[in-house]
């Protein structure tokens, strides 16, 4: 017994370095992967808005993108109702059933208004709700862990599916904002009641932006943890 105790000790004194090298190795591949995931997380979180940013700005206009921009200006609100006061003063009839038309017209417009912008923070929940149960679904079953590691076109599929879905969300999200900024100006066009009225319905440029961040960093998450969890 005694024998075999020192060949093993003789072996591990020979080959220490052979050993250390080895567990060198082995501890370096996870924290090689943990550094590819977490690169991969940050490269898609500027992805996704640099795609978002450029998808809308072509189909939308940039000029809707500057965080300046105004649709119901002050200046155009009193203008407006300087029309209006002499539109009374020439005729009373004729403007009777023009306000007639102005109100049909302004309560479809807002009704829009009012829809766009539910939609816009329906879309919000919705989104945070499926990264949370995702994230969740990932972490907490040990099935769905070995079946990723085992079927790497799953793996794939569902990375990319995830990524094309956060590109399309915040794409929505910007839509939902350029359409609240138009719908405002519809309804200063329309005239019936001074646009700063509904201004309270306008998705402002501090929520859509807090909104993509968010939403872009949950993704970006997501994305991290299924490049962890999938091979």
């Amino acid at each position: 017994m005694q024998p075999v105790i020192q060949l093993c000790y003789s072996i591990s004194t020979t080959h220490s370095d052979t050993l250390n090298l080895f567990c060198e190795c082995t501890a370096a591949k996870p924290i090689q992967k943990n550094k590819m995931s977490l690169y991969l997380g940050v490269i898609s979180f500027f992805v996704i808005i640099t795609f978002a940013f450029l998808f809308v700005g072509f189909s939308k206009g940039f000029k809707y993108l500057n965080p300046h921009f105004d649709p119901c200006p002050e200046s155009s609100s009193r203008r407006g109702t300087l029309i209006i006061i002499g539109q009374n003063l020439l005729s009373q009839t004729s403007l009777s059933s023009k306000n007639d038309m102005r109100k049909d017209a302004n309560d479809v417009v807002f009704k829009a208004l009012e829809d766009n912008y539910a939609r816009y923070f329906d879309n919000i929940f919705k989104a945070t709700g499926f990264i949370i149960i995702a994230i969740g679904w990932i972490l907490t079953s040990d099935k769905s862990r070995e079946f990723l590691e085992r079927h790497n076109l799953a793996y794939w599929v569902l990375l990319a599916g995830t990524f094309l879905i956060a590109c399309g969300h915040v794409v929505a999200l910007g839509y939902n904002y350029i359409s609240s900024i138009k719908l405002i100006q519809q309804l200063r066009e329309i005239g019936y009641i001074d646009c700063r009225y509904f201004k309270h319905y306008q998705i402002s440029y501090i929520q859509i932006c807090g909104s993509v961040l968010s939403d872009s960093i949950l993704f970006s998450a997501l994305i991290t943890i299924l490049s962890l969890r999938g091979q």
